[in-house]
């Protein structure tokens, strides 16, 4: 069930931009999606290794969660939204979806 969840937590940042897309012929936000997965994920890999069994720790789900925050926001600003509080509240959005399906995946690997 763990699994399933941290799929569908990842689907829905690039849903939101998908519909997004096609109803008002705009990529910002998946491109936003885009951005915040990768800077998550790299901080999610940060620092594992073979000695270290906890796939996520809550250190490291904040500085994702932030910085994944930063780089939706950055990359919504570069590509022309200038409206802050949107800005901010959906990069808050797809960088929350992507920490909790990473948080989802760690569960789902130490219960497995």
């Amino acid at each position: 069930m763990t699994r399933l969840l941290s799929i569908l937590f990842a689907l829905a940042p690039l849903a939101f931009g998908a519909i997004r897309a096609a109803t008002a012929h705009d990529l910002r936000v998946l491109w936003m999606a885009i951005a915040s997965g990768i800077v998550a994920a790299a901080v999610v890999m940060l620092r594992r290794s073979a000695t270290n069994r906890s796939s996520m720790a809550l250190g490291r789900a904040l500085l994702a969660l932030l910085l994944g925050i930063v780089a939706a926001s950055v990359t919504g600003y570069a590509l022309g939204a200038r409206a802050w509080a949107g800005i901010l509240g959906m990069a808050f959005v797809l960088a929350l979806c992507w920490v909790v399906s990473f948080v989802f995946g760690a569960v789902a690997r130490q219960t497995a």
